[in-house]
């Protein structure tokens, strides 16, 4: 995480809603919360950088942030002063010249922190300064208090520095608590997705064992129906080869044969059509009905014939 970091316009900017908030009639004084006193602050110095320029700005500072930077700045200050030499009589002042040396904002943080002595002067033993000792112990009383009612503002701020990380470190937990439970659904998830996929892959492998099987029933009905084929042109060559015999046969068995040329030229000639007739009828499809008189006829011509 980006730590945050305030720009010199940015601290311009708090500074001068402070100064003026703080010398509104004692406003700041009024607000009971601290997230009243700088809430509108820290409105002002986001409305006047983050909102108009995020690249240049790129932190939105909540009221907490602005506590916490007032903080630092009344520290700095302070830190300064006590580097300042202590006057060596009441009469002098400070030596603003060699603070300014230190820090060129002395004077600016001088307007609106107040000023605050951090090396009060010892008790005189005079009598001639007893009046100027007893005025001086208020103002080191009321400078006293001012520190404590800092110190006691710095414990504030410290407090909620250790809140803050704390919310910090226990959203932190709870999002790496998340992050383990959503890592911990993925695995039966992952686990039904393997599921599925071995689930898909079986139901192809069926569906391919399906249509294998589809064109092998196919090949084989084609191949049993040219088998078939092949079996009718054999037995159509066999009667034909057949009827040549039987063609022989009668021109060699005829009665008509020993006659004279021309009537064994008409012989064979009544013979071979009559076998061919025959031959003719029993390969034309024939009905169950009509099967038995037409061998009884067959027959008795053949009969006839022979004779």
């Amino acid at each position: 995480m980006k730590r945050k970091k305030w720009t010199e316009a940015e601290e311009e900017t708090l500074i001068s809603a402070y100064s003026e908030l703080v010398s509104s009639c004692g406003g700041i004084s009024q607000l009971r919360t601290r997230e009243k006193k700088f809430q509108p602050i820290a409105d002002r110095v986001n409305s006047l950088h983050h909102l108009r320029d995020a690249t240049a700005f790129p932190f939105r500072w909540s009221w907490r942030d602005v506590s916490i930077k007032i903080q630092n700045m009344r520290h700095q200050y302070l830190g300064v002063k006590l580097k300042l030499p202590s006057p060596s009589s009441a009469a002098e002042g400070p030596d603003w010249d060699h603070a300014l040396h230190l820090w060129p904002n002395f004077l600016r943080y001088k307007a609106v922190f107040g000023d605050i002595d951090p090396h009060p002067s010892p008790f005189s033993s005079s009598p001639a300064s007893a009046y100027a000792s007893a005025a001086s112990d208020d103002g080191r009383v009321e400078s006293l208090g001012m520190m404590v009612a800092e110190l006691g503002e710095v414990l504030v701020g410290r407090e909620e520095s250790r809140r803050e990380r704390e919310d910090c470190d226990r959203e932190g937990r709870y999002q790496r608590r998340r992050e383990i439970e959503a890592l911990t659904a993925m695995v039966p998830s992952e686990e039904e997705e393997r599921r599925q996929l071995w689930r898909r892959r079986e139901e192809r492998r069926e569906e391919e064992e399906m249509e294998w099987r589809e064109k092998m029933l196919e090949m084989q009905m084609e191949h049993e129906k040219q088998v078939m084929q092949m079996h009718a042109e054999a037995c159509q060559v066999q009667m034909q080869m057949l009827g040549i015999v039987v063609r022989l046969v009668c021109q060699f068995l005829s009665p008509t044969a020993s006659s004279g040329a021309g009537g064994s030229d008409a012989g064979i000639n009544g013979l071979q059509h009559h076998v061919m007739h025959n031959l003719q009828q029993q390969q034309q499809p024939q009905s169950p009905g009509s099967l038995v008189g037409d061998n009884v006829k067959n027959d008795v011509h053949s009969g006839e014939d022979y004779l």
